[in-house]
């Protein structure tokens, strides 16, 4: 998280005054009005934030921050009001083994889809077959979101390059058109 440095806003001053090009990264819970001041003053081309649930609940479940959701969503609102532009980027985490689907639900309180739920019941016991239908299964959430015009998707491969070069093998034609 960059706003966690101290002398984050001299480091982007700094660039900025050299003609680079910005873009942050940032969950958003950080961004307050005084940091949205300094960011008019030396504004970034965009800020990506990554929304990780769609209640404090759920991010005090996945982050260990009980209002987590109410920061981000007022930083989101006070970022736009001030003309910077935030696109809210959609994650997407495959699940490549039966063991992540129980953590996943025991973490966030929410439930699997049905069609999911079959696919654990049908392939979770064979290792590599979960993870190849995991792969698939993720990759189809993905062309969904790029035919639904999504500019952006943050893919959570977990540190599994096979995962990442499963999904591009996945998606290289569909990506390539886009």
């Amino acid at each position: 998280e960059p706003f966690l440095r101290p002398d984050f806003r001299q480091i982007l001053s700094g660039l900025h005054k050299m003609g680079f090009v910005i873009s942050i990264n940032s969950n958003g819970t950080l961004i307050d009005e005084e940091v949205v001041a300094w960011l008019k003053e030396t504004p970034p081309t965009r800020i990506n934030i990554t929304l990780y649930g769609a209640s404090d609940e759920t991010y005090e479940k996945l982050c260990g921050n009980p209002k987590g959701f109410t920061q981000v969503t007022r930083a989101i609102r006070l970022l736009r009001e001030a003309g910077i532009t935030v696109p809210v980027i959609p994650g997407i985490m495959p699940i490549t083994n039966a063991n992540q689907v129980a953590r996943a639900i025991k973490l966030s309180g929410s439930f699997m889809p049905q069609r999911f739920k079959s696919l654990v019941d049908k392939f979770g016991s064979d290792p590599a077959a979960m993870k190849q239908a995991g792969i698939v299964y993720a990759s189809e959430q993905m062309v969904d979101l790029i035919a639904n015009g999504v500019q952006g998707i943050h893919v959570y491969t977990m540190n599994k390059p096979d995962v990442a070069e499963g999904i591009l093998n996945n998606l290289n034609r569909i990506l390539g058109r886009i």
